[in-house]
């Protein structure tokens, strides 16, 4: 967890240096090309399972979900290239932790660590506070 994690901030603060000189719409477009090529070189065998998203139900909750992958990226990316403060954006994305354990309590009823996840949200907030002042 602690790799995904260094390899999503090391991906931030690149994107963060190249959105300086790039516009964020084909930076997006290059990310998303270049993603789908490394995961056909690094596991073809990914490809046998395109057909899971032919199901129409599936298909239709995958569309939904990259939609808004997509244009929360798009906005992070923008808010780069209107803020240009990296140390400012990144904390305050952490805000979506609060998003996120509120949201899997009402829809899918995590009430697992309820306390605990509620502690760490607290957390997240204050330290985007902190880091904002």
């Amino acid at each position: 967890m602690l790799l995904a994690a260094f390899f999503y901030a090391t991906g931030e603060v690149l994107s963060f240096f190249i959105l300086q000189n790039f516009n964020a719409m084909v930076c997006m477009l290059y990310i998303s090309v270049l993603c789908t090529i490394t995961l056909l070189v690094v596991k073809p065998s990914s490809i046998r399972k395109l057909s899971f998203y032919s199901k129409p139900k599936f298909g239709c909750t995958i569309l939904l979900i990259t939609a808004f992958d997509t244009l929360a990226t798009l906005f992070v990316f923008l808010a780069y290239q209107a803020g240009r403060n990296a140390l400012q954006i990144g904390p305050l994305m952490a805000s979506q932790t609060i998003v996120t354990v509120l949201l899997a309590y009402i829809f899918l009823h995590e009430t697992d660590y309820l306390p605990q996840k509620i502690l760490g949200t607290i957390t997240v907030v204050l330290g985007s506070i902190l880091l904002v002042s």
